[in-house]
């Protein structure tokens, strides 16, 4: 028998038997206050974009989305090792696995809890670091595996459990959008039916103790922003009704679509400040988006632009069909816009562009800052990518290497005037650095890890050579490069340039910590 509304209200927990109300309550197609709300944070934004300021932060989603595709069969020491390295990239909410799962999943989950009560005794990230665990709305299962891991909790932190898993554990829960997909269900429902399957079954969690959530709903691009804000605004408001200290929405892009009439930089900013609207400070918001027309960074940037507050992403791209968002290319992209700042607060000490002035009128624009804990550790960003692409294998090894950071050839040169500015750079790294034109993304890449890229930049002429490609369309400067005939600067000239190199490299992480302007493209 196809489950109905009512037979869903009837049996709620909690007393969510209110879920029509709620729901009838959040029509955005008549006069709501959320809607206004929405429509007001665009024009805020375009008149006082100063005042657009936010904190962004970061969910890995390796160990759930990312497996969603090809790999090497991975053991569960090798899955703890890739949340250890995950933990190292500073991440502050790393999500495990599908806890309906019994095949791996359930039994990470507990080995998990076991290995962070181990590692939080000599390593303060691990006593920072959320587990996000997803379920979909079928009770019996969100049932099941919220006991498993309340039961590990309790075996691992038997004075403290409940303090533990209401602090840090986020349960993820989500169904679908779509109708395409509500459609395709053994027994289809609505998008209003789905909304109270996830707050049915997220209420069980509420009662076995956890209180942080993030809920989602499956192709949710595919639908209007008015839409996708009642379903929304209809489960939160049932969660933090009945208990729940935090809600994230979390906005999937799961068609990899790009920026569109309904889903945009404008329309994102209405959807992230209507599904706030009335909630206090207990509703943060994420973006999740696929690559499939290799724009995901870009629909992500806008997202933040927006004024979202959190990127669930995998590190270096894994995931289903052409996989998820690079978490490390929206981090370089980030450090991109510092270094534009910087250089723009050096620059306009000498000159201003009245076209740039007159269109930032009309832009959308936010300023964004980075964890602490994110800046510390994004040397480790690279080193890990380059980790877990060996742990799952060649399939992962190719989505890591197509990311612009990790990508094997990313600073590879040999035309001029490429290779007359590398030269300059072997010949006085100081007034001419390898980072200042063609290869500005050095000094990106060296602040997540990547290696060689510091001696690229201060003109090694080793380093240069193994970037330069000595085929017909070099020139005479490339040739020099390639045979080492070029007069390498003194020692001194070449420490300055070193020390100016890293000086530029704390110039970013101290933009990122108080504040980078982004642009809406």
């Amino acid at each position: 028998m196809t489950v109905t509304r009512g037979s869903l209200a009837a049996e709620a927990p909690m007393g969510l038997s209110d879920l029509e109300a709620i729901w009838d309550a959040n029509d955005m197609n008549a006069f709501h206050p959320a809607k206004e709300a929405g429509l007001l944070a665009i024009d805020n934004q375009l008149v006082n974009p100063n005042a657009s300021v936010s904190n962004l932060y970061f969910t890995d989603v390796t160990l759930r989305d990312g497996q969603q595709q090809q790999t090497n069969e991975v053991t569960q020491e090798q899955r703890i090792e890739v949340f250890d390295n995950i933990v190292s990239t500073g991440v502050d909410r790393i999500e495990i696995g599908h806890l309906g799962n019994k095949n791996g999943d359930q039994q990470l989950a507990v080995a998990l809890v076991k290995h962070i009560a181990d590692k939080e005794k000599t390593d303060e990230l691990y006593k920072k670091v959320k587990i996000q665990v997803l379920f979909g709305s079928q009770e019996k299962e969100i049932q099941e595996g919220s006991q498993i891991l309340r039961d590990a909790f309790m075996e691992h932190y038997p004075e403290t459990w409940e303090q533990e898993i209401a602090e840090r554990v986020v349960v993820h829960v989500y169904d679908r959008v779509d109708p395409n997909l509500l459609d395709t269900a053994s027994e289809p429902y609505s998008i209003q039916d789905s909304a109270f399957r996830v707050s049915v079954a997220a209420a069980h969690t509420l009662a076995a103790g956890f209180k942080n959530f993030s809920i989602s709903g499956e192709a949710t691009t595919a639908v209007t922003p008015e839409e996708s804000i009642q379903f929304y605004r209809t489960i939160t408001a049932s969660l933090l009704e009945n208990g729940a200290e935090n809600v994230n929405v979390n906005l999937p892009n799961t068609y990899g679509y790009s920026a569109n009439e309904d889903w945009n930089t404008a329309t994102m900013a209405a959807f992230n400040a209507a599904v706030k609207y009335g909630f206090g400070d207990k509703v943060s918001t994420s973006i999740h988006t696929h690559n499939d027309v290799d724009n995901a960074v870009g629909f992500t940037i806008s997202a933040i632009v927006a004024g979202i507050d959190r990127v669930e992403g995998t590190l270096i791209g894994v995931g289903e069909r052409t996989g998820n968002v690079a978490n490390i290319d929206v981090a370089a992209r980030i450090l991109e816009q510092a270094r534009h700042q910087v250089m723009r607060q050096e620059r306009d000490q000498q000159r201003t562009s009245d076209i740039a002035r007159h269109a930032g009128a009309v832009t959308l624009r936010r300023t964004v800052s980075l964890s602490p804990d994110i800046v510390k550790h994004l040397r480790n960003w690279y080193p890990v990518g380059d980790k877990l692409a060996e742990i799952f294998g060649p399939h992962a090894e190719y989505r890591w290497h197509r990311t612009a950071v990790g990508n094997p050839y990313a600073h590879d040169n040999g035309s001029g005037p490429h290779d007359q500015a590398m030269a300059a750079a072997i010949l006085d790294p100081f007034k001419h650095p390898g980072d200042s034109h063609y290869e500005w993304a050095l000094l990106i890449n060296n602040a997540l890890g990547r290696p060689d890229t510091e001696a690229i930049a201060i003109g090694d002429p080793e380093a240069v050579d193994s970037i330069t490609v000595g085929n017909y369309a070099g020139g005479s400067k490339t040739k020099a490069i390639k045979e080492g005939t070029l007069e390498r600067a003194d020692d001194e000239s070449v420490q300055r340039a070193k020390a100016e190199f890293r000086f530029r490299k704390r110039q970013l992480f101290g933009a990122l910590q108080k504040g980078v302007e982004i642009v809406s493209s």
